[in-house]
């Protein structure tokens, strides 16, 4: 259930320990890179967008 908004850049996930990347993302919508002038990552604008990634 999503109830607010993310209007920025996600890097470093990890989930069971384990760093997951956006390198190859089994889907992914609405998302664009992050900005070259901030920090490498994955962008989600406010106009929504979401990324899944699989091990």
């Amino acid at each position: 259930d999503i109830n607010y908004s993310f209007p920025g850049c996600i890097r470093n996930v990890e989930a069971q320990g384990d760093l997951l990347t956006s390198e190859k993302p089994a889907l992914m919508r609405n998302t664009t890179g992050c900005s070259s002038k901030v920090e490498e990552g994955t962008f989600f604008s406010s106009e929504g967008g979401y990324l899944v990634l699989c091990k």
